[in-house]
């Protein structure tokens, strides 16, 4: 889920395909936004709240396109060059996109330019997210073999990598 001050834009699969929807936070009225793309996800929000950054979602590929999507009518969805992932986000100036790619952390310019790694873990790399001031980003590894998640900091240059929480283990769901 997306939000935005008058709107909540929700991922929802209807008829086996993902489509992002809209709902009017003031009202009943519900739309799905219309897309040249197939089976999407919205994963983040410009800071104009204009534009929604949104992947395909494309079964049993953890790295996908990175695409902009206007909120408003009209408009198709741009493929951001050259970009793929598992999860990204926008910077709070909207200059930098932050995205996961395997075990790895990366920064690029937001039209998919001067990309650049700033950390490798051991495990996945998922929901970045830079801060305010644009000189950290917070995201969440897995380590599905250990299986062990924790949140991670580190500076947007590659600096000081450290886990704030983390190391939760969780219980296996094995059943009968």
């Amino acid at each position: 889920m997306i939000a935005d001050d008058s709107n909540l834009y929700v991922t929802e699969w209807p008829a086996a395909r993902h489509v992002i929807t809209k709902f009017s936070l003031a009202g009943k009225s519900r739309s799905v936004l219309s897309t040249n793309l197939d089976n999407v996800q919205a994963l983040d929000f410009s800071p104009k709240l204009n534009r929604l950054l949104i992947t395909p979602m494309q079964g049993g590929i953890s790295d996908t396109e990175f695409w902009t999507l206007p909120v408003n009518a009209g408009g198709s969805a741009q493929k951001i060059a050259g970009l793929t992932g598992r999860d990204a986000a926008w910077s709070a100036d909207g200059h930098q996109l932050a995205f996961g790619k395997g075990s790895s952390l990366f920064i690029a310019n937001a039209n998919g330019t001067g990309t650049h790694q700033i950390f490798s873990a051991t495990g996945s790399v998922f929901a970045p997210r830079i801060s305010a001031d644009g000189r950290s980003v917070r995201f969440t590894v897995s380590n599905a073999s250990q299986n062990i998640t924790a949140i991670w900091q580190v500076g947007t240059d590659g600096s000081y990598p450290q886990p704030l929480l983390g190391g939760w283990k969780f219980a296996s769901t094995a059943c009968c």
